[in-house]
Formats: structure tokens, C-alpha cells, sequence
């Protein structure tokens, strides 16, 4: 296991900067008022529906999506950008994926990345799963594997956590690391 340590705020925005790249509208359609984004964990029709300003079923119709289709992390997905624009869109969906992160970040720090390497057998989920760390959180620290299938010998970045409790009072602030 390899460590690359960070002070915990540099660690935070270093990995924001590198996740966000991947929720940008691109490929704007020219007259078409579509653009086509990546798919991102946490992310749901409801919320395009919201951000785009268009109806899940249209949303769903312009994807060539059944009901029974799911979205899953790193799939191309079409926007229909009549209702809104690229600017409201990429604001409102950035808005969100801040909003989650300051919620957790105030009981977390990232204290130091961990790049390892995958063994047979092992996924996404179970990773997660065995550090205890949110889906978003590994995607954003490991962008370049949204839509991938793991392969035994790939290399990821694994965020170690640190909660952070405020005492009762309000004023003092303990830490214990997250197992």
C-alpha cells in the first residue's frame, strides 16, 4: 500500500477539483439544445428532471430508456437543455454535490489517500464497503473508473477518514479515526 498524505483541507479540495471536471455538460449538440453529461453516483432522474427543467419521462424517451433501466456512475447521459441552460444546469447539479460533500465533511476529513491495487475477486461496492467510505467519495477520488469493471492488478485511491465530533460544548473539537 502506497500513502500519499495530505494536509486534510488541501486533500478535500484536491479532490473536489479533480471530481467535478466529470459533472460538466460537454458536447453541446449545436440547435440541438441537448448536451450530454456523465452520469455521476447519488445522482437520480428525479434530479436531471429538476436541473434540466424537462419531465423524467421525456429525459427517459430522449435516453431510450425502459422504467426497468437504472442510471449507474459513468454513462453518458442526454440533457435536454430547452427549458434551461448549460450554466443553470452545471450550477444546480454542482450545488447539489456540494451541498453533499459540506454535510459530510462536517463530520469527516480525509487524513490520507491510500493507493492500492485490486485483487481477484474484489468490486467497487465491497471496497466501500470494507473502508466504510460513500460510493461518491471513492468515485470522486477515482474518476477515471466511473463505468469500469475492476481488474485484478488496477490501481485506486482509497480516502482514509477521520470523524470529527464536536464535544458538547461547542468549543472543542475531538477526533477519532474511523475503522
Amino acid at each position: 500500500v502506497k500513502l500519499r498524505s495530505l494536509p486534510p483541507r488541501q486533500a478535500e479540495e484536491q479532490l473536489y477539483s479533480a471530481f467535478i471536471k466529470t459533472l460538466r455538460l460537454r458536447d453541446l449538440s449545436e440547435g440541438k439544445e441537448q448536451g450530454v453529461i456523465l452520469t455521476a453516483y447519488g445522482e437520480t432522474l428525479g434530479l436531471y428532471s429538476e436541473w434540466s427543467v424537462a419531465s423524467t419521462g421525456e429525459l427517459r424517451a430522449l435516453n431510450h430508456m425502459s422504467r426497468r433501466r437504472r442510471l449507474s456512475p459513468g454513462r453518458t447521459f442526454v440533457i435536454p437543455l430547452e427549458n434551461t441552460t448549460e450554466a443553470a444546469f452545471n450550477e444546480d447539479r454542482a450545488t447539489y454535490h456540494h451541498e453533499r460533500e459540506r454535510s459530510f465533511f462536517s463530520s469527516y476529513q480525509v487524513v490520507e489517500i491510500q493507493e492500492r491495487t485490486v485483487r481477484s475477486g474484489e468490486s467497487i461496492w465491497g471496497l466501500t464497503q470494507s473502508d466504510n467510505i460513500p460510493m461518491w467519495l471513492f468515485y470522486r477520488e477515482n474518476p477515471s473508473l466511473l463505468g469500469k469493471a475492476l481488474q485484478p492488478g488496477m490501481t485506486y485511491f482509497m480516502p482514509i477518514l477521520k470523524q470529527v465530533a464536536l464535544a458538547q460544548s461547542g468549543d472543542t473539537s475531538v477526533e477519532s479515526s474511523q475503522n
